[in-house]
């Protein structure tokens, strides 16, 4: 395709100081329009939560995450390239 970008992160306007923030601890809940996620980190031994972001997606927004990371998970697993894309 010739429109297709090659770089998904190419169109993404990241403020100079961006800084990735890693969780291990998520939560899901859902309205009858929406869903939540909340992502946090844990430290064992304790058992709190320290929130990091949470989401707010509507079904549509949330199946298109939920293919775009089965996509992903399906090149991780099969040794794709080093770092993963994603659509935009």
């Amino acid at each position: 395709m010739a429109d297709e970008i090659r770089n998904p992160y190419e169109a993404w306007d990241f403020p100079p100081i961006f800084e990735p923030k890693f969780t291990n601890a998520h939560i899901i809940s859902h309205t009858p329009r929406e869903f939540c996620i909340s992502f946090g980190v844990t430290h064992p031994p304790s058992n709190k939560v320290t929130p990091v972001v949470q989401l707010v997606l509507t079904k549509e927004h949330l199946m298109e995450l939920v293919l775009n990371m089965q996509s992903q998970l399906k090149q991780f697993n099969e040794g794709g390239s080093e770092r993963g894309g994603g659509r935009i």
